[in-house]
């Protein structure tokens, strides 16, 4: 075993990760179109389908929203949410409403346009 392991230790060691890496990466079959889930095994399937989970859990609370009617059509003092006629580039953005900056406003595809 020791004259084995002299001779062909590196080879028998890239043999060995290559193996573990096959079996913990797993193998990717397809994507089910109807589902969104990944077909296969191992890691790459597992983080496919959370990853696919979270946008349909996102995508089943969004809808939810849409169907309760309690989507805004205006801002707190009225206004309209989205000017057509003001650009709001260098403006803050508040995404999820919690009163904290998210991000700053650079492209303002609407300004100028009729819807």
């Amino acid at each position: 075993m020791k004259k084995f392991f002299e001779e062909y230790g590196a080879v028998a060691i890239i043999v060995i990760v290559i193996a573990v890496l096959l079996l913990i990466v797993g193998s990717v079959k397809g994507l089910d179109e109807g589902t969104g889930k990944v077909n296969g095994s191992g890691v790459a399937s597992v983080v496919g389908n959370a990853y696919s989970n979270a946008i349909d859990k996102f995508k089943n609370s969004f809808d939810e929203t849409l169907a309760s009617g309690n989507v805004p059509t205006s801002g707190p003092n009225g206004e309209a949410l989205v000017s057509k006629t003001e650009s709001q580039v260098g403006k803050y953005a508040d995404i999820d409403g919690d009163g904290t900056v998210d991000g700053i406003i650079f492209a303002d595809l609407l300004f100028g346009r009729s819807g």
